[in-house]
């Protein structure tokens, strides 16, 4: 069984709406060993465990990592959105500041973390923005999630988003499969005059999961068609015996945050 969402209370780690027993669990946090404590309001986590008749859950790993971590470029407090690192990244009325009280207390510059989901045009709605410096040094390593598009092999070079990535370099690790157009990756390198140098690139997969495994995951729709509708990069399919709750089927469109089991 699988849960992917937004941590709403750190204290009992429930996840939409499921209290989880951590005592055994294998936690792992921006791909290094964590511990239960580095669970923080605002996280999106995947966790796999067991489901129990009251709404609890045995959770047996717990993994979360951020989508985004960087420089800031440009901050519009008027519609609610900043740019890290060539992102566009959206703040609501669920995003959780750590560090500082909200949009208004971050300048150009500061170094942040987001957790957040994706929606239609590739944006981050960011569920969680911590600030982690007042400014970027010569030496931090930064990351980025997001599609690869204007792949260039000859040059070695991408874009996720307006950020322009250079993955030919002497340190640069890359999946082995090797990248393609449209991959949705995850990227760790240096910044340097406004181009991220690769030193790791790793091909995202949400949903690692089996045949009749039991999923409650959180998203935004990114695109609908007839009854089947998209979120996280997951397919999902309605029938007239699905159970509708806050809403009807009829309320289902792009850009609408939902919970699906």
């Amino acid at each position: 069984d699988i849960i992917f969402g937004v941590v709403t209370d750190e204290d009992n780690i429930v996840v939409n709406g499921v209290e989880f027993d951590t005592d055994n669990a294998i936690i792992t946090v921006d791909g290094s060993p964590g511990n239960v404590d580095d669970l923080k309001l605002g996280m999106i986590v995947k966790i796999k465990g067991k489901f129990h008749g009251d709404g609890t859950c045995d959770a047996a790993t717990i993994v979360t990592d951020n989508e985004l971590e960087g420089p800031i470029n440009n901050i519009d407090i008027d519609n609610s959105t900043l740019t890290v690192l060539g992102q566009t990244v959206i703040v609501d009325g669920d995003t959780v500041f750590k560090k500082v009280t909200g949009l208004a207390d971050l300048v150009e510059g500061n170094v942040v973390e987001v957790h957040g989901f994706f929606d239609e045009n590739g944006s981050i709605v960011a569920s969680r923005i911590k600030k982690k410096a007042e400014e970027a040094l010569p030496d931090d390593k930064f990351e980025v999630s997001g599609t690869i598009v204007d792949l260039d092999v000859s040059t070695g070079t991408f874009f996720i988003g307006a950020l322009p990535v250079d993955y030919i370099t002497e340190f640069a690790e890359l999946p082995s499969g090797g990248i393609k157009e449209g991959d949705f990756v995850e990227v760790e390198g240096y910044l340097f005059n406004g181009t991220l140098y690769a030193t790791e690139i790793e091909l995202e997969d949400e949903f690692d999961f089996e045949e009749g495994d039991k999923l409650k995951i959180e998203g935004i729709i990114t695109s609908v068609v007839g009854s089947q509708f998209v979120i996280n990069g997951l397919t999902v399919e309605y029938s007239s015996s699905t159970e509708f709750k806050k809403g009807e089927a009829t309320g289902l469109d792009v850009g609408i945050k939902v919970r699906v089991e």
